[in-house]
């Protein structure tokens, strides 16, 4: 994860993007923040509400 990606993340839940949307095989932003070992990532998806 780069630095800046939190910052892209931080912006788009200020927009109101949805946190719970999935690509064509079920796999969220939370998924994919976890499997890459971003625990930063996780936590502030965690706090937007992500399930």
């Amino acid at each position: 994860m780069r630095n800046d990606d939190l910052t892209v993340v931080q912006a788009l839940l200020a927009a109101k993007a949805d946190v719970n949307a999935e690509t064509s095989d079920g796999t969220t932003a939370l998924m994919m923040a976890e499997q890459s070992g971003s625990e930063a990532m996780a936590q502030l998806l965690r706090h937007a509400g992500t399930r």
